[in-house]
């Protein structure tokens, strides 16, 4: 039982890292109300640690990337 979760698991991974290689975009909720990981600047851009980590994700996956809340 675990290794048929396990194995359903892996291809529905594999499956949304495809999506992401075909659009070459990758799209990551980040909470804009916790600092110091999401937060909203005063240019209205989000700004913390998990959109610095949104960004170092899309540069290894040579890919943009866009948030939502």
């Amino acid at each position: 039982m675990f290794a048929s979760l396990l194995v359903q698991a892996q291809a529905q991974a594999q499956a949304a890292l495809d999506e992401v290689m075909a659009k070459k975009l990758i799209t990551i909720a980040i909470p804009t109300d916790f600092p110091p990981y999401g937060t909203v600047g005063t240019d209205m851009q989000p700004q913390g640690l998990d959109i610095d980590m949104a960004k170092l994700i899309a540069a290894k996956l040579a890919c943009g990337w866009s948030w939502c809340r």
